[in-house]
């Protein structure tokens, strides 16, 4: 599942925890929903369920998700005294006054997402929700349509990670789920698309069986512009891989097995837009000059960029990527196979030498480039020779040029200016 991350504000005051656990102040429309919400729920004692992710993370969502000209309100709650299960309310604003008009028992205890999908039908949208259950691998999608004050669930599936996208050029939004199944080992990626209003399985495949945990799931196009799902995910070696699937006539196409392309890389690098193409690019890594015989961990690696052009995949972009620090270095193709790169543990400053046979010949330096943040004290360093090249924040990027005369691997300050960005 998709990890969140909670942002917690500094405060100057400490205030009573009695005073943290209110709700927040309910504005007027709010508190007639609640209003409303207590009379179908048939009892004071509820509390609201958030959705954890996604674009809607408030108790109270709003949407036309039936075919009349208003938006209804969608709320999550819980009886705090019986705990029984999450349900969904459905109110609708009828003569001016909110109601409620459809109540619905949960797929599982807690909201993941919510979000909504347009139907055929004027501006009616689907409803779709993730339900996350405790103690269970992965999650339990749910589609419903309402209408004529009855909700309906007209698609399930349980679910490891989701996107919506138009993958087909139909100019309608389909679901792209990936489903697990533990019994038989395997996960497959499928296409929930709309059809005469309902969201019904349009196709699937399986993935690579050789994938134990999914990393992420983009939406995107590819070099021929072709919209495309990239699915990145560590296989059971430990490795990260990529694969990547088109959908046409109703046929998913798994476009990595198709034009063998080998994904899979050591490093931790996920599938990206990374020259800002608009095009989604593969990571594929090989060993530095020099790092044949080095122990896992301590190996660094060059990346090329792959992208699809309709007939296979080429490189758009050779590179050494420090993860670590947030930063790529673009290789010049003369640099390719000639010059490698030694991390000096102690400051994290990379070196770049031209390779002679082994790391240990570092006779001639090419370049340095190290992090260096404004605000830590302890981060000290003679900068003498040493240029900014990049600034993210308090963080700034410092580099130092290494004069080679008569070296055809040298290069300048505005050639090193190109190659350098922060990721």
């Amino acid at each position: 599942m998709m990890a969140i991350a909670l942002m917690l504000s500094g405060c100057n005051v400490i205030q009573p925890i009695d005073e943290l656990m209110k709700p927040p102040k309910l504005t007027d429309e709010q508190a007639e929903i609640y209003s409303a919400l207590e009379q179908a729920a048939g009892s004071r004692n509820i509390a609201f369920k958030y959705p954890q992710s996604g674009e809607y993370r408030s108790a109270f969502t709003f949407a036309n998700i039936d075919s009349d000209a208003e938006s209804e309100a969608v709320v999550f709650y819980e009886d705090t005294v019986t705990k029984s299960t999450t349900r969904m309310c459905v109110l609708d604003k009828q003569d001016g006054q909110w109601q409620a008009a459809a109540n619905t028992a949960g797929a599982g205890t807690e909201v993941e997402f919510i979000d909504f999908n347009k139907t055929d039908t004027g501006g009616a949208s689907n409803l779709i929700v993730g339900w996350n259950i405790p103690n269970r691998t992965g999650g339990i999608l749910s589609v419903y349509s309402f209408n004529g004050g009855r909700i309906d669930e007209t698609y399930s599936d349980s679910y490891s990670e989701f996107t919506m996208f138009d993958i087909n050029s139909d100019n309608k939004q389909e679901l792209i789920i990936l489903s697990s199944n533990s019994v038989q080992r395997k996960t497959d990626i499928k296409i929930v698309a709309t059809s005469r209003n309902n969201m019904e399985l349009a196709a699937q495949t399986e993935i690579d069986r050789n994938i134990v945990e999914f990393v992420s799931i983009k939406k995107g196009l590819l070099g021929d512009n072709t919209p495309a799902v990239f699915v990145d995910g560590y296989t059971d070696d430990g490795s990260l891989t990529t694969e990547v699937f088109t959908y046409h006539n109703n046929k998913l196409s798994v476009v990595t097995q198709q034009y063998f392309i080998n994904a899979d890389r050591d490093s931790k690098i996920l599938c990206d837009d990374i020259n800002g193409d608009g095009k989604i690019e593969i990571p594929v890594t090989s060993i530095l000059p020099g790092y044949g015989n080095v122990q896992e961990g301590e190996v660094l690696y060059l990346t090329e960029y792959k992208s699809f052009d309709g007939s296979g995949f080429n490189t758009v972009l050779t590179a050494v990527i420090n993860e670590n620090d947030g930063y790529l270095v673009k290789m010049p193709q003369r640099w390719v196979g000639k010059v490698t790169v030694v991390n000096h543990m102690e400051t994290g400053e990379w070196r770049f030498y031209k390779f002679n046979r082994s790391l240990e010949d570092q006779s001639v330096e090419l370049l340095r480039i190290r992090k260096y943040s404004k605000n830590d004290y302890q981060d000290k360093f003679e900068q003498e020779n040493y240029i900014t090249i990049g600034t993210k924040g308090t963080t700034e990027y410092k580099a130092y040029i290494i004069e080679q005369k008569n070296e055809p691997l040298a290069i300048s300050q505005k050639e090193l200016e190109a190659m350098f960005q922060i990721i």
